[in-house]
Protein backbone atom coordinates (compact mmCIF):
# COMPACT_ATOMS: atom_id res chain seq x y z
CA UNK A 1 0.00 0.00 0.00
CA UNK A 2 1.35 3.44 -0.93
CA UNK A 3 -0.21 5.27 2.04
CA UNK A 4 -0.95 3.71 5.40
CA UNK A 5 -0.84 4.39 9.13
CA UNK A 6 -0.53 2.46 12.39
CA UNK A 7 -1.76 3.47 15.83
CA UNK A 8 0.71 3.14 18.73
CA UNK A 9 -0.99 4.26 21.92
CA UNK A 10 -2.16 7.81 21.27
CA UNK A 11 0.32 8.29 18.40
CA UNK A 12 -0.54 7.55 14.78
CA UNK A 13 2.51 6.61 12.66
CA UNK A 14 1.97 7.38 8.97
CA UNK A 15 3.57 5.44 6.09
CA UNK A 16 4.09 6.66 2.52
CA UNK A 17 5.72 4.48 -0.12
CA UNK A 18 8.09 6.49 -2.37
CA UNK A 19 9.57 3.60 -4.39
CA UNK A 20 7.58 4.13 -7.59
CA UNK A 21 10.67 5.43 -9.44
CA UNK A 22 12.46 2.11 -8.75
CA UNK A 23 9.59 -0.01 -10.07
CA UNK A 24 9.85 1.07 -13.70
CA UNK A 25 9.85 -1.84 -16.14
CA UNK A 26 11.65 -0.08 -19.00
CA UNK A 27 15.33 -1.01 -19.41
CA UNK A 28 17.72 0.72 -21.79
CA UNK A 29 20.89 -1.12 -22.84
CA UNK A 30 21.91 1.06 -25.79
CA UNK A 31 23.58 3.90 -23.87
CA UNK A 32 27.22 3.98 -22.78
CA UNK A 33 28.55 4.99 -19.38
CA UNK A 34 29.48 8.47 -20.63
CA UNK A 35 25.90 9.73 -20.38
CA UNK A 36 25.47 8.19 -16.92
CA UNK A 37 28.66 9.78 -15.61
CA UNK A 38 27.78 13.13 -17.22
CA UNK A 39 24.42 13.19 -15.46
CA UNK A 40 26.09 12.29 -12.15
CA UNK A 41 28.59 15.11 -12.58
CA UNK A 42 25.90 17.65 -13.42
CA UNK A 43 23.83 16.65 -10.41
CA UNK A 44 26.65 16.52 -7.84
CA UNK A 45 29.09 19.15 -9.14
CA UNK A 46 27.48 22.15 -7.35
CA UNK A 47 27.53 20.32 -4.01
CA UNK A 48 31.12 19.11 -4.52
CA UNK A 49 32.26 22.65 -5.42
CA UNK A 50 30.58 24.05 -2.30
CA UNK A 51 32.29 21.43 -0.12
CA UNK A 52 35.68 22.12 -1.76
CA UNK A 53 35.44 25.88 -1.37
CA UNK A 54 34.45 25.48 2.28
CA UNK A 55 37.42 23.14 2.86
CA UNK A 56 40.00 25.16 0.88
CA UNK A 57 38.61 28.73 0.72
CA UNK A 58 41.75 30.43 -0.62
CA UNK A 59 42.57 27.97 -3.43
CA UNK A 60 41.38 28.77 -7.01
CA UNK A 61 38.84 26.43 -8.59
CA UNK A 62 39.26 25.24 -12.17
CA UNK A 63 36.23 25.37 -14.44
CA UNK A 64 37.76 22.64 -16.64
CA UNK A 65 40.46 20.03 -16.09
CA UNK A 66 42.35 21.20 -19.17
CA UNK A 67 42.76 24.65 -17.60
CA UNK A 68 45.40 23.35 -15.18
CA UNK A 69 48.79 25.06 -15.25
CA UNK A 70 51.98 23.27 -14.35
CA UNK A 71 53.16 23.97 -10.80
CA UNK A 72 50.08 25.92 -9.68
CA UNK A 73 48.04 24.62 -6.76
CA UNK A 74 44.36 24.43 -7.63
CA UNK A 75 41.07 22.59 -7.09
CA UNK A 76 39.74 20.30 -9.82
CA UNK A 77 36.33 18.64 -9.91
CA UNK A 78 35.43 15.57 -11.94
CA UNK A 79 34.33 11.95 -12.06
CA UNK A 80 36.68 9.18 -10.95
CA UNK A 81 37.56 6.38 -13.35
CA UNK A 82 39.58 3.50 -11.92
CA UNK A 83 41.61 1.63 -14.52
CA UNK A 84 41.86 -1.95 -13.19
CA UNK A 85 43.68 -4.62 -15.25
CA UNK A 86 42.01 -7.42 -13.27
CA UNK A 87 38.47 -6.14 -13.78
CA UNK A 88 36.40 -8.53 -15.94
CA UNK A 89 35.99 -7.46 -19.56
CA UNK A 90 33.19 -8.83 -21.72
CA UNK A 91 35.32 -8.34 -24.85
CA UNK A 92 38.13 -10.44 -23.39
CA UNK A 93 35.63 -13.11 -22.33
CA UNK A 94 34.28 -13.32 -25.87
CA UNK A 95 37.79 -13.54 -27.36
CA UNK A 96 38.82 -16.27 -24.93
CA UNK A 97 35.52 -18.11 -24.56
CA UNK A 98 37.07 -21.32 -25.85
CA UNK A 99 40.19 -20.96 -23.78
CA UNK A 100 40.61 -22.07 -20.19
CA UNK A 101 39.01 -19.40 -18.02
CA UNK A 102 40.72 -18.40 -14.76
CA UNK A 103 38.98 -18.76 -11.43
CA UNK A 104 36.78 -15.70 -10.72
CA UNK A 105 38.40 -13.27 -8.31
CA UNK A 106 36.73 -12.11 -5.12
CA UNK A 107 38.43 -8.70 -5.52
CA UNK A 108 39.84 -6.96 -8.59
CA UNK A 109 42.31 -4.57 -6.93
CA UNK A 110 45.95 -4.69 -7.98
CA UNK A 111 49.14 -2.65 -7.63
CA UNK A 112 48.80 -1.68 -11.30
CA UNK A 113 45.50 0.17 -10.74
CA UNK A 114 45.36 3.80 -11.84
CA UNK A 115 42.94 6.52 -10.69
CA UNK A 116 41.86 8.99 -13.37
CA UNK A 117 39.84 12.19 -12.96
CA UNK A 118 37.79 13.25 -15.97
CA UNK A 119 35.22 15.82 -17.06
CA UNK A 120 33.79 17.04 -20.37
CA UNK A 121 37.12 18.59 -21.38
CA UNK A 122 39.56 15.75 -20.70
CA UNK A 123 41.16 13.51 -18.10
CA UNK A 124 44.20 13.39 -15.81
CA UNK A 125 45.90 10.54 -13.96
CA UNK A 126 46.06 11.05 -10.20
CA UNK A 127 48.93 10.29 -7.86
CA UNK A 128 50.26 11.59 -4.58
CA UNK A 129 48.35 11.02 -1.35
CA UNK A 130 45.84 8.84 -3.23
CA UNK A 131 47.10 5.27 -3.53
CA UNK A 132 44.92 3.45 -6.10
CA UNK A 133 45.69 0.08 -4.54
CA UNK A 134 44.55 1.20 -1.06
CA UNK A 135 42.01 3.90 -1.86
CA UNK A 136 38.29 3.27 -1.42
CA UNK A 137 37.50 5.38 -4.49
CA UNK A 138 35.88 3.65 -7.44
CA UNK A 139 34.68 4.53 -10.92
CA UNK A 140 31.66 6.81 -10.97
CA UNK A 141 32.35 8.88 -7.84
CA UNK A 142 32.30 12.68 -8.20
CA UNK A 143 35.03 14.33 -6.12
CA UNK A 144 37.11 17.49 -5.80
CA UNK A 145 40.89 17.20 -5.56
CA UNK A 146 43.44 19.68 -4.25
CA UNK A 147 46.86 19.50 -5.84
CA UNK A 148 49.27 20.50 -8.57
CA UNK A 149 49.60 19.62 -12.25
CA UNK A 150 52.98 18.10 -13.18
CA UNK A 151 55.12 18.34 -16.31
CA UNK A 152 54.17 14.79 -17.29
CA UNK A 153 50.49 15.73 -17.48
CA UNK A 154 49.46 13.99 -14.26
CA UNK A 155 47.94 15.60 -11.18
CA UNK A 156 49.67 15.31 -7.80
CA UNK A 157 46.91 15.14 -5.18
CA UNK A 158 47.40 16.62 -1.71
CA UNK A 159 43.82 16.15 -0.51
CA UNK A 160 40.33 15.38 -1.82
CA UNK A 161 36.71 15.68 -0.70
CA UNK A 162 33.24 14.43 -1.54
CA UNK A 163 30.03 16.45 -1.63
CA UNK A 164 29.47 15.51 2.02
CA UNK A 165 26.32 14.47 3.79
CA UNK A 166 23.18 15.78 2.13
CA UNK A 167 21.08 18.37 4.01
CA UNK A 168 18.73 16.63 6.41
CA UNK A 169 15.02 17.35 6.30
CA UNK A 170 13.44 18.42 9.62
CA UNK A 171 12.24 15.44 11.61
CA UNK A 172 8.95 15.47 13.50
CA UNK A 173 8.78 15.33 17.28
CA UNK A 174 7.96 11.76 18.33
CA UNK A 175 6.07 11.48 21.61
CA UNK A 176 6.25 7.67 21.90
CA UNK A 177 8.97 5.13 21.15
CA UNK A 178 8.33 3.29 17.90
CA UNK A 179 10.52 0.78 16.08
CA UNK A 180 11.17 -0.20 12.49
CA UNK A 181 12.43 -3.80 12.29
CA UNK A 182 14.91 -4.51 9.48
CA UNK A 183 15.72 -8.11 8.58
CA UNK A 184 17.68 -9.61 5.72
CA UNK A 185 19.14 -12.91 4.54
CA UNK A 186 16.32 -15.00 5.96
CA UNK A 187 17.43 -17.53 3.33
CA UNK A 188 14.45 -19.84 3.34
CA UNK A 189 15.52 -23.05 1.64
CA UNK A 190 18.99 -23.52 3.10
CA UNK A 191 17.70 -25.96 5.71
CA UNK A 192 18.20 -23.65 8.70
CA UNK A 193 16.03 -20.61 8.05
CA UNK A 194 12.96 -22.83 7.65
CA UNK A 195 13.16 -23.95 11.29
CA UNK A 196 13.59 -22.53 14.74
CA UNK A 197 15.30 -19.21 13.93
CA UNK A 198 12.69 -17.92 11.51
CA UNK A 199 9.90 -19.11 13.79
CA UNK A 200 11.45 -17.29 16.76
CA UNK A 201 11.68 -14.11 14.68
CA UNK A 202 8.02 -14.37 13.72
CA UNK A 203 7.04 -15.10 17.34
CA UNK A 204 9.02 -12.06 18.54
CA UNK A 205 7.40 -9.75 15.97
CA UNK A 206 3.92 -11.05 16.77
CA UNK A 207 4.47 -10.76 20.55
CA UNK A 208 4.29 -14.49 21.29
CA UNK A 209 7.49 -14.60 23.39
CA UNK A 210 6.02 -13.38 26.65
CA UNK A 211 6.03 -9.88 28.11
CA UNK A 212 8.07 -8.00 25.53
CA UNK A 213 7.21 -4.33 25.32
CA UNK A 214 9.23 -3.71 22.15
CA UNK A 215 7.08 -6.07 20.06
CA UNK A 216 4.04 -3.88 20.59
CA UNK A 217 6.01 -0.83 19.44
CA UNK A 218 7.08 -2.27 16.07
CA UNK A 219 5.24 -0.24 13.45
CA UNK A 220 6.68 -1.92 10.35
CA UNK A 221 8.91 -4.81 9.27
CA UNK A 222 11.13 -4.64 6.17
CA UNK A 223 12.76 -7.79 4.83
CA UNK A 224 15.71 -6.25 2.97
CA UNK A 225 16.35 -8.95 0.38
CA UNK A 226 17.37 -12.59 0.19
CA UNK A 227 14.22 -14.00 1.72
CA UNK A 228 15.14 -17.13 -0.24
CA UNK A 229 18.52 -18.83 -0.15
CA UNK A 230 20.89 -18.88 -3.09
CA UNK A 231 20.44 -22.65 -3.39
CA UNK A 232 16.65 -22.56 -3.52
CA UNK A 233 16.55 -22.59 -7.31
CA UNK A 234 20.12 -22.69 -8.56
CA UNK A 235 21.09 -25.97 -6.92
CA UNK A 236 17.92 -27.62 -8.13
CA UNK A 237 18.65 -26.80 -11.76
CA UNK A 238 20.49 -29.36 -13.86
CA UNK A 239 22.42 -28.23 -16.92
CA UNK A 240 22.19 -30.61 -19.86
CA UNK A 241 24.15 -29.51 -22.93
CA UNK A 242 23.07 -25.89 -23.46
CA UNK A 243 19.71 -26.20 -21.72
CA UNK A 244 18.56 -25.83 -18.16
CA UNK A 245 16.28 -28.62 -16.98
CA UNK A 246 14.21 -28.65 -13.80
CA UNK A 247 12.72 -32.00 -12.84
CA UNK A 248 9.33 -32.48 -11.19
CA UNK A 249 11.07 -33.37 -7.92
CA UNK A 250 13.13 -30.19 -8.07
CA UNK A 251 10.02 -28.12 -8.77
CA UNK A 252 8.38 -29.64 -5.72
CA UNK A 253 11.33 -28.65 -3.51
CA UNK A 254 11.29 -25.08 -4.79
CA UNK A 255 7.52 -24.84 -4.41
CA UNK A 256 7.72 -26.17 -0.86
CA UNK A 257 10.33 -23.55 0.10
CA UNK A 258 8.30 -20.70 -1.37
CA UNK A 259 5.18 -21.97 0.41
CA UNK A 260 7.10 -21.94 3.71
CA UNK A 261 8.13 -18.33 3.09
CA UNK A 262 4.55 -17.44 2.19
CA UNK A 263 3.22 -18.86 5.46
CA UNK A 264 5.90 -17.01 7.45
CA UNK A 265 5.11 -13.72 5.67
CA UNK A 266 1.37 -14.19 6.23
CA UNK A 267 1.94 -14.79 9.94
CA UNK A 268 3.97 -11.60 10.33
CA UNK A 269 1.76 -9.45 8.07
CA UNK A 270 -1.33 -10.43 10.05
CA UNK A 271 0.14 -8.58 13.05
CA UNK A 272 2.30 -5.78 11.62
CA UNK A 273 2.78 -4.19 8.15
CA UNK A 274 5.43 -6.09 6.18
CA UNK A 275 7.48 -5.00 3.15
CA UNK A 276 9.46 -7.70 1.31
CA UNK A 277 12.25 -6.32 -0.89
CA UNK A 278 13.78 -8.21 -3.78
CA UNK A 279 17.36 -9.39 -3.29
CA UNK A 280 20.20 -11.09 -5.12
CA UNK A 281 18.83 -14.58 -4.37
CA UNK A 282 15.16 -13.82 -4.91
CA UNK A 283 13.06 -14.47 -8.05
CA UNK A 284 13.37 -11.00 -9.62
CA UNK A 285 15.39 -9.35 -12.37
CA UNK A 286 19.14 -9.39 -11.73
CA UNK A 287 20.08 -5.78 -12.55
CA UNK A 288 19.25 -2.89 -10.25
CA UNK A 289 16.72 -1.54 -9.70
CA UNK A 290 15.03 -4.87 -9.03
CA UNK A 291 11.30 -5.08 -9.54
CA UNK A 292 9.12 -6.34 -6.69
CA UNK A 293 8.65 -10.08 -6.49
CA UNK A 294 5.39 -11.14 -8.09
CA UNK A 295 2.46 -11.55 -5.65
CA UNK A 296 1.85 -15.04 -7.04
CA UNK A 297 4.81 -16.20 -4.93
CA UNK A 298 2.77 -15.22 -1.86
CA UNK A 299 -0.77 -16.54 -2.45
CA UNK A 300 -1.61 -16.39 1.26
CA UNK A 301 0.28 -13.29 2.37
CA UNK A 302 -0.86 -11.29 -0.67
CA UNK A 303 -4.43 -11.50 0.62
CA UNK A 304 -3.46 -9.46 3.69
CA UNK A 305 -3.65 -5.69 3.27
CA UNK A 306 -0.55 -5.13 5.44
CA UNK A 307 1.69 -7.20 3.14
CA UNK A 308 3.51 -5.63 0.20
CA UNK A 309 6.27 -6.64 -2.23
CA UNK A 310 8.53 -3.66 -2.90
CA UNK A 311 11.42 -2.98 -5.29
CA UNK A 312 15.10 -2.81 -4.51
CA UNK A 313 16.10 -0.05 -3.66
CA UNK A 314 13.17 0.84 -1.44
CA UNK A 315 12.26 4.34 -0.31
CA UNK A 316 9.51 5.29 2.10
CA UNK A 317 8.48 7.76 4.76
CA UNK A 318 7.58 6.40 8.19
CA UNK A 319 6.27 8.73 10.87
CA UNK A 320 7.65 11.70 8.97
CA UNK A 321 11.15 10.17 8.72
CA UNK A 322 12.33 9.41 5.18
CA UNK A 323 14.31 6.21 4.60
CA UNK A 324 16.12 4.86 1.55
CA UNK A 325 18.02 1.60 1.32
CA UNK A 326 18.96 -1.37 -0.82
CA UNK A 327 19.35 -5.09 -0.30
CA UNK A 328 23.12 -4.72 -0.18
CA UNK A 329 24.23 -5.39 -3.76
CA UNK A 330 25.75 -1.90 -4.30
CA UNK A 331 27.98 -2.24 -1.23
CA UNK A 332 28.84 -5.86 -1.98
CA UNK A 333 29.81 -4.90 -5.52
CA UNK A 334 31.82 -1.91 -4.30
CA UNK A 335 33.89 -4.22 -2.08
CA UNK A 336 35.16 -5.97 -5.22
CA UNK A 337 36.76 -2.76 -6.48
CA UNK A 338 38.38 -1.40 -3.30
CA UNK A 339 40.62 -2.71 -0.54
CA UNK A 340 38.14 -2.48 2.31
CA UNK A 341 36.63 -5.35 4.29
CA UNK A 342 34.30 -3.23 6.41
CA UNK A 343 30.95 -2.61 4.67
CA UNK A 344 30.02 0.01 7.29
CA UNK A 345 32.95 2.18 6.19
CA UNK A 346 31.81 1.88 2.57
CA UNK A 347 28.22 2.74 3.52
CA UNK A 348 29.51 5.87 5.24
CA UNK A 349 31.49 6.75 2.11
CA UNK A 350 28.35 6.29 0.00
CA UNK A 351 26.60 8.79 2.26
CA UNK A 352 29.44 11.28 1.95
CA UNK A 353 29.58 10.85 -1.83
CA UNK A 354 25.75 11.09 -2.02
CA UNK A 355 25.44 8.02 -4.20
CA UNK A 356 23.53 4.84 -3.44
CA UNK A 357 25.31 2.70 -6.07
CA UNK A 358 28.57 4.38 -7.16
CA UNK A 359 29.93 1.32 -9.00
CA UNK A 360 26.70 0.76 -10.94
Amino acid sequence: REVDSKQIGEMEVSYICLSQRFAKRRSVFTEQYFRTYTLRSQALRPAVIAAAQARWPSIPLLSRLLDTKEGETCIAVGVIYKDMPLKPSILEEILTERALKPTPLARYTDTRDVLILEDDSGRMSLHGTIDPAQSTLCSGMVIAVLGTSTASGTFRVDDFTFAGLAPQVPRPIITSDVFLLLASDLCFGDGEADGLESQLLADFICGFLGNNGHAGQIVRVVVAGNALSQTTVRNEVVRTSNRLRVTATDQSKVRGTINTLDVWAATVASHVPLDVMSGANDPANHMLPQLPMHPSFFPTAAQISQFCCVPNPHEFELGGVRLLGSSGQPTADLMKFVNCDNPIDLLLQQLRSRHLAPSC
